[in-house]
């Protein structure tokens, strides 16, 4: 029996017992939205390395189980025409002109809106950072900050969080710091602390 044919049987295994196994973490969540989406993708590429694409998409730290379902949801809704436009077995590359996937995952986020928790983070950051630099508009951070937070991860919001409690000129090396160490160029300053 090859790799590929256990991997599919055991997932059927899983999907037979249902949540028995399931803890309701938001691990267990992003797991099976990477196996759907790398499935899907392996359906449209036979050249996909399933298990590769997995843990790949698994390792994003920097994003939020809502995010990752949003994916798998929208690669399971798109053709894939559409899914091998800008796309490579484990992410959405940029698309200078857009793509149909990170359209459909964008509005779909839009749709989530935020936490009271994401909220209560996000103005929080647009109060200090505007407290910071009077030049910067907090309302239009805050909108940006919201607009960001359903994509990303807790473990990333409270880990930039953390950074905005720090006197103001920490603040922006601290976050470029977090980010490098989520390996992302997504910061919910937006940028504009540098």
């Amino acid at each position: 029996m090859s790799k590929r044919t256990f991997r599919i049987c055991l997932t059927g295994l899983v999907g037979l017992l249902g949540s028995a196994c399931d803890t309701g973490q938001e691990g267990s969540e992003i797991e099976r939205a990477c196996q759907r989406s790398c499935a899907k993708l392996e359906l449209c590429d036979d050249g996909t390395d399933v298990l590769d694409c997995e843990t790949r998409c698994q390792a994003q730290t920097v994003r939020s189980g809502s995010y990752q379902e949003v994916r798998a949801r929208c690669i399971d809704d798109l053709s894939c025409n559409h899914l091998l436009a800008g796309l490579d077995s484990t992410t959405a590359s940029s698309c200078p002109d857009g793509c149909a996937l990170e359209d459909c995952i964008g509005d779909a986020l839009a749709g989530l809106g935020p936490s009271e928790e994401q909220t209560a983070a996000c103005e929080r950051t647009s109060s200090k950072l505007s407290a910071c630099d009077a030049a910067l508009d907090a309302d239009a951070l805050t909108g940006s900050c919201l607009e960001l937070v359903p994509a990303i991860s807790s473990d990333y919001l409270e880990a930039s969080d953390d950074c905005v409690s720090q006197p103001c000129a920490g603040i922006g090396d601290c976050l470029a710091k977090t980010a490098d160490r989520f390996d992302t160029e997504l910061r919910i300053d937006d940028g504009l602390m540098n």
